[in-house]
């Protein structure tokens, strides 16, 4: 189970969720994370660094998983930059 071995390679990969989506969607699969917001907010420094430490780990990869297919990606992209 998990991500499909082209994507984790040897050293598995590394799943970041951002939450808070606004949709609420009757048949949500992610409702956990989408409407609960049980995250906090995160400067993209402190991303950065998180994707490093999954790096770290041995991950060979870092996924973003975002609440909602209208969220956009620029926290997730300068924080990519910065890492």
């Amino acid at each position: 189970m998990g991500e499909e071995d082209v994507l984790a390679g040897r050293g598995g990969s590394g799943t970041i969720f951002f939450c808070g989506c606004n949709l609420v969607c009757v048949f949500c699969q992610s409702h956990g994370i989408s409407q609960q917001a049980l995250g906090r907010p995160m400067p993209p420094e402190l991303l950065a660094d998180l994707m490093l430490q999954i790096q770290r780990r041995g991950c060979e990869s870092v996924n973003f998983v975002t609440p909602t297919h209208v969220a956009t990606v620029d926290h997730a992209r300068s924080s990519a930059s910065m890492a």
